[in-house]
């Protein structure tokens, strides 16, 4: 049976000079005390909900489920902002103020904690990791000690977090300058990244294929990585329908459809008068409707005209004479 889980949102919290309020969501077993904490930070993705506090909750809810606390904020980056923030500085993108976001959590985590009805008291605040997906992954290398220079500013950004003791990348975006293709150009702040100072504990989760036009394979020195293999083909199932080159091989014949075939030119002259099959019953009496006689090849069945609906179940027509025989 699975651990029941409770989520709590929007938890506002105010943040001086940032365009709007953060809001962030808080998933939590029901039961247990000294909870660790997890900060999991959404992705650049195209849907609303994922690139927001609303994303990831299969996620968060196993998390949680298996004890520990997920906060998750709604960064600048979002979709679901991008009507109120499109034009600030930093967008659209806004990797400054996502690393940001998490500490803004982590002052406040008071307010937060206190928020959540029967959340109070139960939290372990020594035990700390951040998790990231996509953008989010690259958020929290910034947060494990990696260093960027802005590419605007030419200043060395350090946005570590000391209460983070661990952490999780997801599919980060890597180093820029083995990107290519358009994403090259679009996050450009990527390329000056610096992850020799990313020295806090972390799993980082790589693939070693993509079908986009970049260059993911990436890993910060002295950093255990997982790889993700490619998917092996599938074996055919032994309970498949024999091919007919299958059935060629066994020595045995393959069974065809049956063909129909249908004659357009008239009887010879040789042939014999086809013989009528036209009934020799005495005629029905007038007002009196004759009873059809279906053929056998026609007759109408549950299984075929007498059901309606499709699919793997079916349901007899209750209107159908022969059905209610």
């Amino acid at each position: 049976m699975s651990t029941p889980v409770i989520s709590y949102s929007p938890v506002i919290l105010s943040v001086p000079g940032r365009p709007v309020d953060l809001e962030v969501r808080v998933t939590a077993p029901a039961t247990g005390t000294d909870l660790p904490v997890i900060l999991l930070s959404h992705g650049h993705g195209f849907a609303n909900n994922l690139s927001s506090l609303n994303g990831y909750a299969p996620l968060a809810n196993d998390w949680a489920a298996r004890g520990f606390v997920v906060i998750q904020p709604t960064h600048l980056s979002s979709r679901t902002l991008t009507n109120a923030v499109g034009d600030a500085p930093g967008a659209p993108y806004f990797w400054r103020s996502r690393a940001e976001d998490m500490s803004q959590i982590l002052d406040q985590f008071d307010l937060v904690e206190n928020a959540v009805p029967q959340l109070a008291g139960r939290v372990n605040r020594e035990q700390i990791a951040v998790a990231g997906h996509s953008l989010g992954g690259f958020t929290t290398t910034q947060l494990l000690g990696a260093r960027i220079t802005d590419p605007e500013t030419g200043e060395i950004a350090d946005l570590r977090e000391p209460r983070i003791k661990q952490g999780i990348v997801l599919a980060a975006p890597g180093r820029g300058d083995v990107l290519n293709g358009p994403m090259a150009d679009a996050i450009d702040f990527a390329r000056t990244i610096d992850f020799s100072t990313m020295t806090t504990p972390a799993l980082v989760v790589v693939a070693t294929r993509t079908t986009r036009n970049t260059s993911p394979t990436w890993a910060p020195t002295g950093t255990p990585t997982r790889t993700t293999s490619p998917r092996r083909p599938r074996p055919s199932s032994p309970s498949s329908a024999p091919s007919i080159s299958s059935a060629a091989s066994r020595g045995t014949t393959p069974l065809r459809p049956p063909t129909r075939i249908r004659s357009e030119s008239p009887p010879s002259p040789a042939s014999p008068p086809p013989t009528s099959t036209r009934s020799s019953t005495p005629p029905t009496p007038r007002g009196k409707r004759p009873r059809r006689s279906w053929p056998h090849s026609r007759a109408p069945s549950p299984s075929s005209e007498d059901r309606i609906g499709t699919g793997s179940r079916q349901f007899p027509d209750i209107r159908s004479a022969s059905w209610r025989a």
